[in-house]
């Protein structure tokens, strides 16, 4: 009867260590994720229980998800910019797409409805994060990745030409809009130039794959991740300039690639799509 007992008793207490590996995982930074399994467990398994094995299970997954989710996801090329910013960003885009020249900042501030000072201080914030860039006279020339300044990655529209500030750029906002076009780019590794037409929002080309870089160590979205963010003429390629640049990322099909970019820039185009 005491042995009894005893199993069960350990068996509850195994139940509760298990539904506290999950919690604690998804709360915890890495490191004292991985010190509390091993605990878990080693306590677990010092106590006979089996259930050592489901616990030390669901936190290594839980903790290999949590590392996905931190380390590869891209940095908020869209990430949020709420009120004023949020705002300006958005504004400074549809008019670069709408008439591919340098977006004022009197006008902006028309549109956001904000004060000159409060315009300038959101923009002066969005150019450090790297969410806009400017030009010398302080106009908006590049916003949310689309630019009317040449770059690697050009982009033909409507008979008109725009550049991106990186090649998920391109397939993002090519992708949304839906109304066919142009991606013309080069890969790093080799020099090759690449080109995808796009028939409405899909790619006609599917044999390139897509860099998407480890965001971690990325303070500026436009100087630390986008030159990173680049197509390739296959897997091969990719890896190797990843190993001689040491850059850690993500490998992508261009239709995947372009199938994240539709939800990142759906909102931001708007009624121009």
């Amino acid at each position: 009867m005491g042995m009894k007992n005893q199993i069960s008793k350990t068996g509850v207490v195994g139940l509760v260590a298990l539904a506290a590996a999950g919690a604690v995982c998804c709360a915890l930074p890495l490191v004292a994720t991985a010190l509390f399994t091993t605990g878990a467990a080693g306590w677990l398994l010092a106590r006979g229980s089996l259930l050592a094995i489901p616990v030390m299970a669901l936190a290594v997954g839980l903790w290999w998800w949590r590392f996905r989710r931190s380390s590869m996801k891209p940095i908020p090329v869209l990430g949020r910019s709420d009120g004023l910013e949020g705002l300006l960003r958005t504004e400074a885009f549809r008019l670069l797409l709408r008439r591919g020249s340098p977006v004022e900042v009197d006008e902006l501030g028309v549109l956001a409805r904000g004060k000159r000072s409060e315009v300038e201080a959101g923009l002066a914030s969005l150019d450090r994060a790297g969410r806009i860039r400017r030009d010398d006279d302080g106009r908006v020339v590049a916003s949310a990745g689309l630019s009317v300044v040449p770059s690697r990655h050009e982009i033909s529209l409507g008979g008109r030409r725009y550049w991106t500030w990186c090649a998920y750029d391109a397939l993002g906002i090519l992708g949304s809009l839906g109304r066919g076009g142009t991606l013309s780019t080069q890969s790093p590794q080799s020099g090759d130039h690449l080109d995808i037409e796009f028939e409405g929002a899909s790619p006609l080309r599917t044999d390139l794959v897509l860099l998407m870089a480890d965001s971690s160590n990325c303070h500026s979205t436009f100087e630390d991740w986008c030159p990173q963010v680049n197509l390739f003429e296959s897997h091969e390629a990719a890896r190797q300039w990843m190993r001689d640049n040491q850059v850690q990322g993500e490998l992508l099909s261009v239709a995947e690639a372009t199938r994240r970019g539709i939800q990142d820039w759906r909102s931001l185009v708007g009624a121009n799509g």
